[in-house]
């Protein structure tokens, strides 16, 4: 069961020195490997860390659990993401609000799809009928992207017809995080074929600029990337 601390966040134990942050990322890169051979429900603690070149007390030194463990490993995707999308949203002399968009759902894509195995194994922590870290942490990545595509379609309001620019950015968001994580969590095609992928983001695409009313065709930015 995993432990919470005082600000109900998953007791996971700072690491403080650079041997301690090796060994944090060693056990990290183990807990990544079994996400994506489907192994790491089935995994223990032991397997974990004899594959790590580490020990079982260096280990609950850093995490309380094996879902602790898992928490940091998204906890660090967060931060990667986060990272990459507040740079994809940094504005270029010939964006229109357009070019952004394709930006986002061409990344927002990619990135899901090669996040799938993690999706798969964090899914009961999502859709927890009590509250998890994980969902709470979640809302803060989703607070921090409607962040962004709201001072998108700010920037651009000349751009597009859609009457409200925050409704909008919540819709687009639910629109391009829900219809990816379906379709992954749903069915093969999409990680199994590049050519489906592509074909993917660009209904993707359609919908977004079909939705804003953007009059800028997408295919002409989709083929550009």
């Amino acid at each position: 069961m995993i432990k919470f601390n005082q600000d109900n966040q998953p007791a996971v134990r700072p690491a403080r020195q650079a041997r301690s942050a090796k060994t944090r990322d060693a056990i990290l890169k183990v807990v990544e490997r079994r996400i994506r051979d489907g192994s790491f429900e089935t995994a223990t603690v032991q397997q974990i860390v004899n594959e790590a070149n580490s020990s079982v007390g260096a280990f609950y030194g850093r995490f309380s659990d094996k879902t602790a463990a898992l928490y940091s490993f998204y906890e660090d995707r967060c931060e990667a993401l986060e990272s990459s999308v507040a740079e994809l949203f940094k504005p270029r002399p010939a964006d229109d609000v357009a070019a952004v968009l394709a930006r986002f759902i061409d990344f927002m894509v990619r990135h899901t799809m090669k996040n799938e195995p993690f999706l798969r194994a964090s899914r009961p922590y999502f859709s927890s009928a009590k509250e998890t870290p994980f969902q709470l942490r979640a809302r803060q990545l989703n607070s921090r992207l409607y962040q962004h595509l709201l001072g998108v379609l700010q920037r651009h309001r000349e751009d597009f017809g859609h009457p409200e620019p925050e409704t909008a950015a919540l819709f687009l968001l639910a629109l391009i995080g829900g219809l990816t994580r379906d379709a992954l969590l749903t069915g093969k095609k999409l990680t199994r074929q590049k050519m489906y992928a592509e074909a993917f983001i660009s209904e993707l695409e359609r919908a977004v600029f079909g939705y804003l009313g953007v009059s800028s065709q997408p295919e002409q930015f989709h083929s550009s990337r």
